[in-house]
């Protein structure tokens, strides 16, 4: 079941398995103070750490994306001139 809600979220499967496998730790580490349902818990376990990994996923893609926007120009200006001198 924790897989399958998983996959809704996520398309690469070893990324589905990382999520799935730190949904049982997170699970196990705190698995007496579980009020709710275990089912409950799980997937709104695994809904939250595959939403932190698509989130994360976004925020990596758009750092690197706005370093080489900033960074990179200024880089290839440097090297430019350098080479025309």
């Amino acid at each position: 079941m924790v897989f399958f809600v998983t996959a809704r979220y996520l398309k690469d499967k070893a990324e589905i398995e990382d999520v799935v496998q730190e949904t049982f730790v997170q699970f196990f580490g705190h698995a007496s103070a579980v009020g709710t349902s275990v089912r409950s818990y799980l997937t709104a376990s695994v809904k939250n750490l595959a939403l932190n990994a698509i989130t994360k996923k976004l925020f990596i893609g758009m750092k690197g994306d706005f370093m080489m926007r900033i960074i990179g120009p200024k880089t290839q200006n440097l090297q430019t001139t350098g080479l025309r001198r």
